[in-house]
């Protein structure tokens, strides 16, 4: 926002005797690489992760309310460069079983078409917390990450060859000396999606199966490239609303925000490619879980 539009929303706020918003501070490039550098993990650190619509950047939770579609996640162990063990907490929105066998006993009962046909039960849902955990002994070399959508309930046991959460240190490395790496998500790896897909999310990620196929011919889908100047970040940590420094990258899937902290390369955000995708429409209260394929990290708590 200008300064010019900054001022004219203040004066018609003060005009209309509202409270004017407390913005947020800007901080200085050297504060957000401190604060970057000071995010480290260990035993017992939190994070808070809020699922976005194919990562379109929009929060669910905020739209249903209370802590739907947040995954609250503890770090059991952390060894930087190394390895991960997590586990995790998600809040869903489900349809009822009581609901589920009204519905099914409304189809066997009402059969064929007619004038009278009685009117089919509401559907009910509640909300419930799924839980799992999983672990990585990756953290260096690995160049695909695991999407907490894809994450499955029940523990999961070590991923083989992925880093969950984090930029492996040899990517990181890359990255910060070259600005250029390589990275795949996983979006159609088998193994790590142990979910059963809403039918518009398996319909798109079908269609962008179809689409990296094509692109492939000519173009490197995992190719991973950072921006030239640091990026920043707004999180959360220990209760204090805070900057820090970013690397920002993209590849043809998607774009990063990657903490810049070679000891917790924590990716931040990311944000799938919508052009890839689509224009869907995706927001449906039965495919809340299998909805969040973009994430954001919102919170961190650490010692």
């Amino acid at each position: 926002m200008s300064k010019l539009a900054l001022g004219l929303l203040t004066l018609t706020l003060i005009g209309a005797g509202c409270q004017v918003p407390q913005l947020p501070r800007q901080t200085s490039a050297e504060e957000r690489g401190a604060n970057a550098e000071a995010l480290n993990l260990s035993s017992g650190s939190e994070l808070v992760i809020r699922g976005t619509v194919l990562g379109f950047g929009g929060g669910i939770s905020e739209d249903l309310g209370s802590n739907v579609g947040r995954r609250m996640v503890t770090v059991e162990a952390y060894a930087p460069g190394s390895s991960a063990d997590l586990s995790w907490t998600l809040r869903v929105r489900r349809e009822t079983e009581t609901s589920i066998q009204a519905r099914e006993q409304y189809n066997e009962e009402v059969q064929g078409i007619s004038d009278d046909a009685p009117e089919p039960p509401q559907r009910e849902y509640e909300e419930v917390d799924v839980m799992g955990s999983l672990a990585t002994n990756s953290l260096e070399v690995a160049k695909t990450i695991y999407l907490p959508a894809y994450w499955g309930e029940g523990d999961r046991g070590v991923i083989e060859d992925n880093s969950i959460l984090w930029l492996s240190r040899e990517k990181y490395d890359e990255l910060v000396e070259t600005r250029v790496s390589s990275l795949s998500v996983g979006l159609f790896d088998n193994v790590l999606r142990p979910l059963e897909l809403a039918d518009n999310i398996s319909n798109a990620l079908n269609r962008l199966k179809g689409e990296a196929e094509e692109v492939s011919r000519y173009k490197d889908l995992y190719k991973l490239e950072a921006s030239p100047e640091f990026g920043s970040a707004r999180v959360t940590v220990n209760g204090e609303r805070q900057q820090v420094r970013t690397i920002q990258a993209s590849n043809w899937f998607g774009a990063y925000s990657i903490l810049a902290n070679r000891d917790n390369p924590l990716i931040l955000k990311v944000t799938l490619n919508p052009l890839s995708l689509g224009a869907i429409s995706i927001i449906s209260p039965l495919g809340i879980l299998e909805s969040f394929l973009g994430y954001e990290v919102v919170e961190i708590k650490h010692d």
